[in-house]
């Protein structure tokens, strides 16, 4: 068997990204008032390396079957932080279809209700336990995703498709 690795999404969410990002180009402007420009240079440097630390950080979910590893961890420009445990038997895969409702609040009082479905796919082991795999709009996508990891596992999956409240 073959080692599967799932990224879960992104570890930073967008708008910490970007005010990351607006706090390091601060600090280059500040650092280029006060300090020489070789010392400045130097600083840049260091200090513009967090910035794809910053945007490329994923999490990961890797399952090893040969080893009876899970390793959940956070993917960080080639170096993972998380721990790992023992993999219990493996039991299924399976989709649910869930109904979603997000509320959108604007300051002139009005609210906006955006009603949808989602596709949760989960791993369930022989002792009961689940683990969520992913979660998407498209239940296409996880249907086809999962069901490639299922066979790559040698587990069986199931897509129920009856909606979830």
């Amino acid at each position: 068997m073959k080692v599967v690795r799932i990224a879960q999404g992104k570890a930073v969410p967008l708008p910490f990204r970007f005010a990351g990002t607006l706090v390091i180009l601060m600090l280059f402007v500040g650092m280029h008032a006060y300090l020489a420009m070789h010392v400045f240079v130097l600083m840049a440097m260091v200090v513009s390396s967090l910035l794809p630390a910053l945007w490329s950080s994923v999490f990961i979910l890797e399952i090893d079957p040969a080893n009876h590893i899970i390793h959940e961890y956070v993917w960080v420009m080639g170096r993972k932080f998380g721990k790992k445990r023992p993999l219990p038997p493996l039991g299924r895969i399976y989709v649910n279809q869930v109904k979603t409702s997000r509320h959108m609040h604007s300051y002139g009082g009005s609210t906006l209700q955006l009603k949808g479905y989602e596709c949760v796919g989960f791993l369930k082991f022989s002792n009961e336990e689940t683990l969520e795999l992913i979660r998407e709009e498209d239940c296409e996508f996880v249907v086809k995703s999962l069901s490639k990891i299922a066979k790559k596992l040698d587990i069986p999956f199931k897509f129920n498709d009856t909606v979830t409240p």
